[in-house]
This record gives C-alpha cells, structure tokens and sequence, in this order.
C-alpha cells in the first residue's frame, strides 16, 4: 500500500513538537549498541546537574548578599577584602544550605506519585513514608546552617553565642536561640508543605523548547512563593512569645541544676526576647533561605525533565530506545519514550530504520509495536481492574461465567462529549471507516473484551496484540450479575470503618437538624476544604487507575506516527498487517476510558451534596484523562484519514466495528 497520501499532523494537546528551529541540540554521549540507555542517560543528566548547581551558586551569591545587605552585615565595598568575604559567605550557603536540598528534590522525582484518595490515608502515608524523614531533617539542617552563617557574619546584631554576666559567665543568648529555631521551624513546615504538594515530580514537557525561556519561565513561581515565610515569621514570633516563659519554666523546674547557669536570665521581666530588629533579621532570613530553595528547585525542574536526544550516538539506535523502554525506572523510560515519539513524528531517517528491517525474524517493527503494546496492555488492564492487584480484584470480583458479552459498545454517546437528541436506534455503519472512527461509546455495567490469547509475532504474518493486553482477563470488572464491592460482607469491614459509618450518619442527621441560615454560612466557609477533599478523592483515584498515563499519550502518539506515515514510507507493508490490532487497542482502551469517566462524573453527583464535587471531579478529568483520551481520538484519526480509501482491504476484529 504505497500511495500519495501523507501524513496528517496533529493538533491540539497531543502535539508533539515538529518545529526543527526548538529541535534538541545533539548530545555528544559515545555508545555501543549494547550500552545501558540508563547509563547513557545518567551521563546527560550528571552534566545537567553541573549546570544547576554553578547557577543556583550565582543566584544564591545575589540573594545571600541582598540579606547581609538588608540586615546590616558587612558593608559592601569595592575592596577586594570585602568582595572575597562575600564571594566564601555565600559559596558556604550554597554548600551547606542549599546544595543538599537539590540533592534531596533529585531523589524525590523518582518517586511515585500518590495515590491515596482521602485525608486520612494522605496523611499517614506522608507520614509514615522513610522519603519524609529524610526530606525534613535535610531542611531542618539547611536552615539551622544558614542561620548560622547568617549569625557569624552580621555586625551589630547582638547575635552572639553567648550573653555573658557576672554571675552566669557561659549564660546562652537567646536571640541566637530565636534565629536558629525560626528557621528551624521554617525548614519542618516548609519540608511537608513541598511534600504534602508533591512540587518534587517532574512535569513533563509537551514539547522541546530553548533552555533558557523555560528556565526564565520557571523562575516566575518564586515571588509568590515568599508569602510563605513572611507569614511565617509572624506566626513563629507569636507561638513563641506565647509559650516561651511556660517551656522555660519547665527546663528550669526539671532540669534546673544543669540548665539554670545557661537559661537563668530567661524569665527576668526585663529581658527583651523578641524585639523589632530581631523580628525583622528573621524575616529577612527566611526570605533570602526560601528564596534560596525555590530557585534551586525551579532550575532542577527544569533540567531534569528535559527531553535528551541520545539514542542517535548509539550504534544500534533502535535498540538503544527499546533498550529505554524495558527500563524499570518510569523516569528514564519517559525519556526513551518521548525520544520515539519525537522521532516517529519528525524523523524520516529513522522511521526508514525501522521499516527497512528485516535482518532477523523480530524485526525492529515488530519490538517496538510489542513494547508499545505491553505498556497499553498494562495500564488498560489496571483500569479495568480500577488500580487494584489481581488477587485483590479476584476476591472482590469472582470470576464467572457469562453469556453476555462483556466487550464495550461503540455506538452508544460519548461521555466526555455528550450528543444530544439522537435517535434511538443509530443508523447502521454503511463503512468500515464509519464504523470505526465512530466516538459513540455505549456504557454497559462492564468495560472487559472478550478473553482472547496472543501468539508470538512473526515476521511472516501479522503482529498479535500480548496476551497481557486481551487475555487473562478473569479479574473483570463487575457486571450485571456479579456482586459490586459495596454488597460485600459486614464482617470483613474493619472496626474503624464502621466508627467512619456511623460518625458520618451522626453528622449528617445533625446537619440537617441545623438552622438554614447556619448551614448557609458554613457551606461557605468551608468550601475550600470540600473542593480541597473532593480533589484528593479523585486526583488519588485517576492516578491509581492510570499510572502510566503520561507515557500512554507518547506512546500512542508514537505508534499512530508510525502508523500513519507507512502509507508512503514501508518498503514491505509490515506496519500495514498490524493495522486492526492497532486500532482495536486504540478503540478498547478508550472505550475504558470514557466508561471510566462517566462512573467519576456519576460519583460526583450522586455521593455528594454540594455542587462542588461535581466542579472539582471535572477539573481533575480534564488535568489529569482527557490528554489521555485525546491521543486515542487523535491516533485513531491519524490511522483512518490516511487509509481511507484502503480499510476496505484490512480484516478487522468483529467487536472494533461494533
């Protein structure tokens, strides 16, 4: 099938980049064909990491110097004596406070994402995570450290280690004390505020854009993060002029005979803990400290998950990026993946390579599309199952008989784009190409196809969808006639959902035993917390249904690209045999997925009883699945508009023209 048809380019939010002016410069890593993609990889981003830290060192030089300048430090002077001090001061903070928490944010971005879809669960998983340990007392020590650097070099500020009398000669100053722990404080509030938001995962790029924009781009989130520590400076002063004589007290109480010759001046009437000009040299401090961490961040998120093009310097460039793909790390595989996609779009070289393979029965084709495949069998088959494990979707879900079909409809209206006054019986698809680009999708009570099982592969026949993608689908999900999980037994509820069970029916008969004007009023109020709740709860569910959504788009992207420019450019017509499989994943996982977001939007509005649920749930779909479905829709049309006039000559599967 070679025609004069060409390739359709994309549109919208599944673009990838095809502007050869933002392509990515050649990254000179020297490669064999058998070299590790990940050790090819980790050479890029060792070189990357350089470049964050000599600018994070540059602007923490800036912003060490404006704090020294604003609290009264060393005057700046055009000696080459007070230039030097500065130049140490501030490569000390760079080291010792801000260089370890690059560190610390560089281990976090491999982390997974959370999935939890309550407070509760959110709340002890942070908590009980070894990441969050680590994490706070890395910023705790920062932030000790700078205050500390901060405290030795400030002239004038009465910030010494000691406050010495007559009668107490070792007696501790306690302004010192107050600067140290406010930043102290500061690195424990601002540690679990940066987990609690998850700011360490990558954000993964759309498309390859210039350096420097991004960087430029990435540094505007700084400002408004600095209402963060001025807020809280006032809350920290407070707190401790609240329980300052009361902790005092108690050391002097308990552990007088030790703590009285350093403390003893503490609790005197006349002694001034907190004054103006401390209160301001630790605002300022912990401005110049968080500054310091957000432009380190925002300068790692931006190197860290830029695209690399690496595989070209491999000898065997094709086994690099498949090398890439079998990774089990979801963050080197992004990068492989995206490097397939980029060049399935833009590269007529390599999508030649790929073609033109034939030097063994699995040929380059074949590797890729089963890799491809692998990955969408994988995530369609965690969202069939709704993220759960197979044996805890077994016993939740026995697996049974049926004479229905389990197989998803086709032609029934779209859930994310709902078609209003249709008639009740659809006029029969007088085309393949009608049938299939179809966007219709009934909803039965079950997304699951029939089970089916794959055969290997072979460069004589057409490829076979894995086994992982269309077979061992016992664990469906629940029908008609098999149990939904809220019908499961009392006993295997634990005692502390039933506590939740019954706290909940008591609160709800006395919120509707409040006056109206009361539950007005506090429907207001705590509105944010309600959208805060209800964002958890379905942000946690998307993410444990489809963890590799990211990776889907690309790789549907990919195989689409590839699809579609083989009209033209595939010597052999290999890609033209996998055709229907193709579009039958393409078809059934989206099907899933419109299923899946109509049982979200259905939650939303029959589980709760403020409106904001239902805006919140749209949100997260939008954020977090409609990419995903947009790149089935925009695959699938990439696929029929080149082929067209030639489906006619394709056998597709029964249930992808239902």
């Amino acid at each position: 099938m070679n025609s004069g048809s060409s390739i359709t380019q994309r549109s919208g939010a599944t673009q990838i980049l095809r502007n050869p002016v933002s392509a990515p410069k050649v990254v000179k890593v020297m490669g064999t064909a058998g070299t590790a993609y990940e050790a090819m990889s980790k050479k890029v981003l060792g070189r990357r990491l350089v470049r964050v830290f000599s600018l994070t060192l540059g602007a923490t030089f800036l912003v060490f110097s404006f704090q020294l300048f604003v609290t009264g430090g060393f005057h700046f002077t055009p000696s080459f004596r007070g230039a030097i001090k500065n130049l140490f001061s501030s490569a000390a903070v760079f080291v010792l406070a801000v260089l370890p928490t690059i560190v610390i944010r560089k281990t976090l971005i491999s982390y997974p994402e959370s999935t939890s879809n309550s407070l509760s669960t959110r709340v002890r998983a942070l908590f009980s995570s070894p990441s969050t340990h680590a994490t706070v007392l890395v910023f705790v020590a920062c932030g000790v450290i700078q205050s500390l650097i901060s405290a030795m070099i400030s002239s004038g500020a009465n910030l010494g280690l000691l406050a010495s009398t007559s009668r107490h000669p070792f007696h501790l100053n306690e302004r010192l004390i107050i600067f140290l722990l406010s930043n102290a404080s500061l690195g424990v509030t601002y540690a679990f505020r940066e987990l609690w938001m998850e700011t360490s995962l990558p954000v993964w790029p759309h498309d390859i854009l210039p350096i420097q924009g991004l960087i430029s781009k990435s540094l505007t989130s700084v400002p408004s993060a600095l209402g963060f520590p001025i807020i809280h400076s006032f809350v920290f002063s407070a707190i401790y002029l609240s329980v300052r004589r009361s902790v005092w007290r108690f050391f002097l109480s308990w552990f007088g005979v030790f703590t009285r010759p350093y403390i003893a001046n503490f609790l005197r009437s006349s002694h001034r803990s907190i004054d103006t000009g401390l209160f301001v040299k630790i605002t300022v401090l912990e401005l110049a400290t968080v500054a310091g961490w957000e432009i380190g961040k925002a300068i790692l998120r931006v190197y860290m998950v830029q695209p690399m093009m690496i595989s070209q310097n491999s000898a065997s460039p094709i086994k690099c990026l498949l090398a890439g793909l079998a990774s089990t790390s979801p963050y080197f595989k992004h990068f492989a993946q995206f490097e397939i996609a980029h060049c399935a779009v833009t590269s007529t070289q390599r999508r030649l390579d790929v073609y033109s393979d034939m030097s063994s029965p699995t040929t380059f084709w074949n590797e890729v599309w089963r890799a491809e495949m692998v990955l969408l069998g994988r995530s369609y088959q965690a969202l069939l199952n709704r993220g759960l494990t197979a044996s805890a979707f077994s016993s939740m879900y026995p697996s049974g008989p049926s004479n229905q079909s389990t197989s998803p409809d086709l032609h029934g209206a779209s859930v994310i784009h709902p078609q209003h006054n249709n008639a009740i019986f659809l006029q029969p698809k007088k085309h393949v190409y009608d049938s299939l680009a179809s966007s219709q999708t009934d909803l039965p009570p079950s997304p699951s196809p029939a089970p089916r099982r794959a055969l290997p592969s072979q460069s004589s026949a057409p490829s076979k969808v894995p086994a992982i993608f269309t077979s061992g689908l016992s664990e469906q999900a629940p029908s008609q006639s098999q149990p939904a999980p809220q019908r499961a037994t009392q006993s295997s509820k634990s005692i502390g959902d039933r506590a939740v069970e019954v706290l909940a029916r008591i609160w709800w008969v006395v919120w509707e035993g409040m006056p109206r004007d009361f539950k007005t009023a506090a429907e207001i109020r705590l509105s944010p917390v309600r959208r805060m709740l209800v964002r958890l709860k379905v942000r946690g569910t998307v993410r444990r249904c489809l963890k590799t959504r990211q990776l889907d788009v690309l790789a549907i992207q990919a195989l689409s690209a590839l699809t579609a420019a083989s009209l033209t450019e595939d010597p052999y017509g290999q890609v033209q045999r996998d055709i229907p499989r193709t579009l039958e994943a393409f078809t059934s996982y989206l099907s899933a997925l419109e299923i899946f977001v109509e049982q979200l939007q259905l939650s939303s509005q029959v589980s709760g009883a403020w409106a904001e649920e239902a805006d919140e749930t749209m949100k997260v779909i939008q954020e977090e699945v409609e990419p995903l479905i947009d790149a089935h829709r925009e695959g699938i049309r990439q696929i029929l508009e080149t082929f067209r006039e030639h489906l006619s000559a394709f056998k597709f599967p029964p249930k992808s023209l239902e």
